[in-house]
């Protein structure tokens, strides 16, 4: 296979795998403080809370794999 299409399917899959991550982040947040609410009984504040923190995790995960995208020049 081209050298050149390897490295386009490697960087497909890198920011798809970015993308999944950031999703699945905020989704863990909120499934997380969901249940954590229904057992202490404190609709709806920790589930806002742990979306909103599942949220930040994204977010900080996007912003350390730009540096490395951005150090190896994919971006």
């Amino acid at each position: 296979m081209d050298p050149e299409i390897k490295s386009v399917i490697k960087q497909m899959g890198a920011f798809s795998a970015l993308s999944l991550e950031f999703g699945l982040s905020g989704a863990a947040g909120f499934v997380v403080g969901f249940y954590v609410d229904r057992w202490l009984e404190t609709t709806p504040w920790l589930t806002v809370i742990f979306l909103f923190a599942g949220i930040a995790a994204g977010i900080h995960n996007l912003i350390r794999m730009a540096k490395i995208f951005q150090r190896i020049g994919w971006l």
